[in-house]
């Protein structure tokens, strides 16, 4: 939007006349003697310098042979900020992220998978084991304006339930290395022994690294053997998308956690029993938002 440059043209903003009633144009009428509305010099001024002045502010050159700018400028304004697409991975594995057309910036948000839970050994007449639930994975987020083209995504797989043994650990989940998440740890076991001994607990998984967010996953509950009518395996643990497999005894299989993150479900058992198999933990996921 360029200025009237014509030979004829004032040199500075002249002062508009004092603000009349407000209307609307005319061509006239000779035969009722309706003039016709007069175009002043401060209107056009007022329509030029409102024009102008979206195109500045949309970032733009005013140039005199672009005939798109206010047009353009109002996209650039508009356009700024705005989401554009969300992209989700949750399958276990490795993909490559390739931004859509006019991605400017992108939103992370990266969980790591959560262990699996302790499965309980086999036990005889007086004995008591038990499973502690898995811990879950960290999680964090970051926002970048460059570098996220082309990047390797990394979901991680759930932790397995451990079959009368400790459950195996939860996979890191990645944002290339712009963001990663360690996975949460396998529930650890205690037994098969005469009762009472040591309670038994999984730590949830450390933070992660990069972006502006990143917090440790959540440890699974306490399992414990007090008598062998008194025992029980434990929770897993929380993540920061959802929650662990709850905690069973009386012989069962622990539970699956369900969501992402969490740590799979403990158990125990008693008596003559054979091994138990822990729940297993959620796996990871990797969110991306794409602002314009």
């Amino acid at each position: 939007m360029y200025r009237i440059d014509d030979p004829t043209a004032a040199n500075s903003l002249p002062t508009p006349e004092s603000a009349g009633t407000e209307g609307y144009f005319t061509e006239g009428n000779p035969t009722s003697g309706t003039p016709a509305t007069n175009v002043r010099g401060s209107w056009l001024n007022m329509i030029q310098e409102e024009l102008r002045a979206v195109v500045v502010a949309g970032g733009l050159t005013p140039s005199k042979t672009i005939y798109t700018q206010v047009r353009d400028a109002i996209k650039a304004m508009v356009g700024s900020g705005r989401l554009l697409r969300v992209t989700v991975f949750s399958t276990p594995g490795t993909s490559t992220f390739t931004p859509g057309v006019g991605t400017n910036a992108v939103r992370v948000r990266v969980q790591a998978a959560g262990g699996g839970g302790g499965g309980a050994p086999a036990t005889t007449s007086g004995q008591v084991s038990i499973g502690a639930g898995g811990g879950a994975g960290s999680y964090g987020e970051g926002y970048f304006t460059s570098g996220f083209s082309g990047v390797t995504v990394t979901v991680g797989a759930k932790g397995t339930g451990g079959t009368g043994a400790a459950g195996s650990n939860g996979g890191a989940s990645s944002f290339g290395a712009l963001v990663s998440t360690n996975g949460g740890a396998g529930g650890a076991i205690g037994g098969p022994s005469a009762p009472p001994f040591s309670s038994i607990s999984t730590s949830g998984a450390s933070p992660g690294s990069g972006g502006y967010l990143n917090v440790a996953g959540g440890p699974a509950g306490t399992a414990f053997a007090i008598s062998t009518s008194g025992f029980n395996g434990s929770q897993g643990g929380n993540s920061t998308l959802s929650g662990g497999a709850g905690a069973v005894a009386n012989g069962s299989a622990g539970s699956t956690a369900a969501g992402f993150g969490g740590g799979g479900g403990g158990t125990g058992t008693s008596g003559v029993s054979s091994s138990l198999k822990g729940g297993d933990g959620a796996q990871g996921i990797v969110i991306v938002e794409e602002f314009a």
